[in-house]
């Protein structure tokens, strides 16, 4: 496919944000050592096939891909190539992120706000299309999904919980809630 070529070279930085993304620095603030999520994981990167949005004619308001949130612990997106990814800021506002082809991504996904109490909150995000005059480029991006073992408990850390932040989700595995949320959005009877 025409996103062959652009993704392999990815691989290896991927590994690499994935690792960054499980050292201690980020985590200290959840008062975590990287231990605690590195042996939890398994077939720990869910690599897809570049994503390829085709340039047609749109209506300038359309969206290529509308907002939502990814069900998995961290997304890692890697080198769109071209601008149209926005996230949603806490003021309700949608951020352009610019595509430079060699940045890295991490947006938060729903089971990690999960088990961190809302503590991190999963990263609503959309893909809209370009200014007309670019309507007819093609836009390629690389996700891929960090997955717990199904067996992993999502209950919310001890570290995010206190008086002034009370525990906010019933205690489930990551696989349970997996089910749920592909049962919510019709993927599973």
């Amino acid at each position: 496919s025409g996103g062959a070529p652009m993704a392999r070279p990815c691989f290896a930085r991927c590994a690499a944000g994935r690792r960054a993304a499980v050292r201690p620095g980020p985590l200290r603030a959840l008062h975590l050592r990287s231990r605690h999520l590195c042996g939890r994981r398994s077939r720990h990167l869910r690599p897809m096939p570049a994503w390829h949005l085709h340039g047609c004619p749109r209506p300038a308001d359309a969206v290529r891909a509308g907002a939502h949130e990814d069900i998995n612990l961290i997304t890692l997106l890697i080198g769109a190539s071209a601008d149209g990814l926005e996230v949603l800021t806490r003021d309700g506002n949608w951020f352009p992120v610019k595509a430079h082809g060699k940045d890295l991504v991490v947006n938060v996904g729903d089971m990690l706000q999960r088990f961190t109490n809302n503590k991190l909150k999963s990263t609503t995000h959309r893909v809209v299309n370009p200014p007309r005059e670019e309507m007819g480029k093609s836009r390629y991006s690389v996700p891929f999904f960090l997955h717990p073992k199904s067996e992993m408990s999502l209950a919310s850390l001890a570290s995010c919980i206190d008086a002034d932040h009370p525990k906010q989700f019933s205690d489930m595995t990551a696989g349970e809630y997996l089910d749920e949320r592909l049962r919510e959005i019709g993927l599973k009877k």
